[in-house]
């Protein structure tokens, strides 16, 4: 059965068996992954602790990169990959032609006889 608890500090509380009905429990909080979890929680795993490790992994394998690339042993040979013959020149072509939507002319109108004007069915405005 529940009973209202008069709490002399605050507003009174709902509790069943001397444990409140509610309490706030959030993901962070249930895997383990904030530094000063609120008193009222537990975690049941250590996702601080992975996350830590994963951000030093990171900044082991960026700083690996950066230091291959400054060294000129990246990219190499086996990790390059070349256009096939005339690709080069398909692609500066296609550039050429390309330009912003914006750019092309307003969509084709029709006009009644009433001389209202409205798009033309399935043409962009």
């Amino acid at each position: 059965d529940q009973v209202i608890a008069e709490n002399r500090d605050g507003p009174p509380m709902v509790r069943c068996f001397g444990f409140p009905d509610l309490v706030f429990s959030f993901m962070e909080d249930i895997c383990g992954d904030v530094e000063h979890p609120p008193r009222h929680a537990r975690a049941w795993g250590d996702m601080l602790s992975l996350r830590r490790a994963m951000a030093v992994e990171r900044r082991r394998a960026l700083t690996g990169f950066r230091d291959s690339v400054l060294g000129g042993t990246f990219p190499d040979e086996a990790h390059c990959v070349a256009m096939a013959p005339g690709e080069h020149e398909r692609l500066i072509e296609a550039l050429d032609r390309w330009r912003p939507i914006h750019q092309y002319e307003s969509a084709p109108r029709s006009t009644s006889t009433n001389g209202d004007t409205r798009s033309v069915a399935g043409a962009a405005p």
